[in-house]
Parts: C-alpha cells; sequence; structure tokens
C-alpha cells in the first residue's frame, strides 16, 4: 500500500548522491512528514526531506 502511494502520488523528490529519491510529502503545510522508501527495502517516515534522503542511499552511498 505504501509502494503505491509513493508511485502515485509522488509529489516532491530530492537529488542526493547522483540518485534521485522520490518521496511522499503529506501533512499539514505548517508540519508535514515525509515517507520514502529506505535502503534496507523498508520504508521511512520523517520530518525532512534529507532525513529520508540519507536512509534511502544508505551510509556506504552517503560517504561515498
Amino acid at each position: 500500500m505504501v509502494e503505491r502511494l509513493i508511485e502515485t502520488h509522488r509529489n516532491t523528490e530530492i537529488k542526493r548522491c547522483r540518485y534521485t529519491i522520490r518521496m511522499y510529502r503529506g501533512g499539514p503545510l505548517h508540519e508535514p512528514f515525509f515517507i520514502g522508501k529506505g535502503a534496507d527495502r523498508g520504508y521511512i517516515i520523517g520530518a525532512t526531506k534529507k532525513a529520508i534522503a540519507i536512509q534511502a542511499l544508505g551510509k556506504k552511498n552517503v560517504l561515498d
């Protein structure tokens, strides 16, 4: 269900370390949240795009 939400309603993305990370942005304008897919194939919910990007790439790719 989360995979489908990200694929059909991805309304934001961020580029980090040559990768494009697609995510869903939800919540009220004053307190948004982001949902993305992690490097371990799990899902991440975070308050910032940067936090999602770091978890989506995994430590190995972030340090490169």
